[in-house]
């Protein structure tokens, strides 16, 4: 624009010559005869005065092509900077949609961190639930089958008394028979006559004697065991609440590590959010930058303005992972017995990595083959009453 000025100046400058020197060259009405002295010094002066226009028509032709590059360039830096205006249009419209797809992804990513949070905390309350009411019909069971036990081993020691009774019955009757049957035929060297009745009484009160000893220890090993049963009992169920605390711990430390990932990975998006806000800023004030340089620094009409594209970030999706559920088949709460211990459920090799998994129903049919109804029993412990005498 100071340019423009400057030559509209000179212009006008011109013209102002112009007009004197065709203000000098009007004819004068002086008479000849009295001019007669000083037509040399006209003559001298108006050759002087065409040379001097001449100069200026020249200069004044140079003032207009000047003035015609200057409009041209007027016109090509008024098509830049609108072509630069219209750019930093395009970038701030391109930022307004940037931040508002941030804004979107903030959004879901706090639903989808709240709804992940919600059915992780529904999960463990169900397992938690689930494994109370797991854990107290095992107690149930447990405890009915440790009464069925007890009253089956009372049976089997009710059988093995009575036979035990009944073999002193028939051991001391037979013993009378033999004292009745000696009685006539022994006699005393005077004449006296022996009776057996005094030995067998000692005998019988020592058999007794004998009985009652067996009976007290009988119920000692009787209260012994129930005292063992007992402790068993508690040791049983002190193992499975370990082994289920020890369960709900890992399953504890799986799901903070889980939402430690879940919180790593919405802190990388965060980030990688704050490097496009940074990277929008920075790029709407390097064009800004480069619209001004390049109004203030254009050397001809003839520069181009190269637009180049701002690259777009692509909007960062998070796929809703879906949690999945650990197997019932590597549980060990689906496949344990107070009584029995737990099974393993797969083949490992030296290194404790599993190679094979067992059948479903293997862990079935192997408790099935070790569990012994309570008539098998009873008839195990008859027997054994039968075939051992106490004697």
């Amino acid at each position: 624009m100071t340019k423009m000025e400057s030559a509209f100046e000179e212009v006008v400058n011109a013209y102002e010559k112009l007009s004197i020197l065709l203000d000098y060259r009007q004819p004068t009405t002086v008479d000849e005869g009295t001019n007669t002295e000083n037509l040399p010094y006209e003559e001298c002066s108006n050759s002087e005065l065409l040379q001097e226009i001449q100069d200026l028509e020249s200069e004044i032709e140079e003032l207009q092509t000047r003035g015609e590059e200057l409009e041209s360039q007027k016109f090509e830096y008024e098509r830049q900077i609108k072509s630069l205006r219209e750019r930093i249009e395009h970038e701030e419209n391109a930022k307004r949609k940037l931040q508002e797809e941030l804004q979107t992804i903030n959004s879901t990513n706090e639903q989808r961190l709240s709804t992940l949070k919600v059915s992780y905390e529904e999960t463990i309350d169900e397992l938690k639930k689930q494994f109370d009411s797991d854990l107290k019909k095992l107690k149930e069971d447990h405890e009915a089958e440790l009464d069925e036990e007890k009253n089956a081993t009372r049976l089997a020691l009710d059988a093995v008394r009575r036979a035990h009774d009944e073999e002193i019955q028939t051991l001391t009757e037979k013993y009378k028979q033999q004292g009745f049957q000696q009685q006539p035929s022994c006699s005393n060297v005077n004449g006296a006559p022996i009776t057996d009745s005094s030995r067998q009484s000692r005998m019988v009160e020592q058999m007794s004697t004998e009985l009652t000893n067996l009976t007290t220890l009988y119920s000692a090993k009787c209260l012994e065991n129930s005292q063992l049963d007992e402790k068993l009992q508690s040791v049983l169920a002190n193992k499975e609440d370990q082994s289920a605390l020890n369960e709900l711990d890992l399953q504890n430390r799986r799901l903070q590590r889980e939402l430690r990932l879940k919180e790593s990975a919405i802190d990388e998006l965060k980030d990688r959010i704050g490097n496009l806000e940074r990277k929008l800023e920075a790029c709407g004030e390097s064009g800004r930058q480069k619209g001004h340089v390049a109004v203030r620094s254009s050397p001809s009409p003839d520069t181009s303005l190269a637009l180049t594209p701002l690259p777009l970030a692509p909007a960062q999706r998070i796929r809703n992972g879906q949690s999945k559920m650990a197997s019932r088949r590597n549980d060990i709460r689906y496949h344990s017995n107070p009584i029995l211990t737990s099974l393993p459920t797969a083949i490992r090799d030296e290194k404790g990595n599993i190679t094979k998994f067992l059948p479903d129903n293997y862990l079935d049919d192997v408790k099935r083959s070790l569990a012994i109804p309570v008539s098998e029993r009873r008839k195990f412990f008859e027997r054994v009453a039968e075939y051992n005498s106490p004697f």
